[in-house]
């Protein structure tokens, strides 16, 4: 083997190694593995991406948000497994991750997460309302609608809940206000008279269901609308024990 032989070979090994260690490369890695659910495994490859990315800010940013993402599902998990103390932890390093990179709607989502958790779980409201104030700003800032509502009806269930009924009027003010603010959009309004039937059938308070999905069906006017209202009032009828009604709606699922 001559010398130029020898030479190319090196070359082409040097390329290999640096093609299987490069930032796409462990980027990448970390997103099959997030598909697979193998979140911790996908927060090193995150981290290793990282690591390779000193001087381009941009890449840096994505393995952040990568890793943020991880940590966020990882918090998902934990919470659904009633493992609350340390989904609260992995709520917090998650944001943490996406202030850095300024993912508004992430921290968003974490912040909300967090106040649920003390909300619920802890009883920390005054910690909550805090957290629940700090994912509203952002929810204005984006313009998301459904989440500033959300939001506003998590804080007035707290001011009921602990008696402050001074600052659950208050923030009764502001709910009304962003609510004839998203009326304006029929879309918006079939789903959230769609979710207030979906929460007084849960209490089993049927007719005021039936009644929300009424007015959510005369606003509607997608297929898939009209499809999911039906088969609503066809289930709440079957609660109701208004069998008649029932057979109505039934047949106007497969229509």
């Amino acid at each position: 083997m001559n010398k130029v032989t020898i030479l190319l070979l090196a070359i082409i090994a040097t390329c290999t190694i640096h093609a299987q260690t490069s930032f796409v490369d462990y980027y990448s890695n970390g997103l099959d593995l997030m598909k697979a659910q193998k979140f911790e495994q996908a927060i090193e490859s995150f981290e290793q991406a990282y690591q390779l990315a000193p001087d381009k800010i941009q890449e840096r940013s994505k393995a952040l948000w990568a890793k943020g993402m991880a940590l966020y599902r990882i918090a998902q998990d934990l919470n659904m497994a009633q493992n609350y103390q340390e989904a609260y932890a992995k709520y917090g390093e998650a944001m943490k991750l996406f202030r850095r990179v300024k993912r508004d709607k992430d921290v968003m989502d974490c912040a909300y997460s967090m106040a649920t958790l003390n909300d619920l779980h802890f009883g920390f409201y005054n910690l909550a309302i805090e957290q629940y104030n700090y994912a509203l700003t952002i929810s204005q800032k984006l313009n998301l609608l459904d989440k500033q509502i959300e939001i506003l009806e998590d804080i007035i269930k707290i001011d009921h809940k602990v008696h402050n009924e001074h600052d659950a009027n208050v923030y009764a003010v502001k709910l009304d206000s962003v609510m004839a603010v998203a009326n304006q959009y029929p879309e918006f309004a079939v789903k959230q008279r769609i979710k207030r039937g979906d929460d007084a059938r849960l209490n089993g308070e049927y007719d005021v269901a039936i009644s929300f999905y009424t007015e959510a069906l005369s606003s509607a006017n997608k297929p898939n609308e009209f499809f999911s209202i039906y088969q609503k009032l066809r289930d709440t009828y079957d609660f109701k024990g208004d069998y008649d009604n029932t057979l109505v709606f039934s047949k106007k699922c497969i229509e």
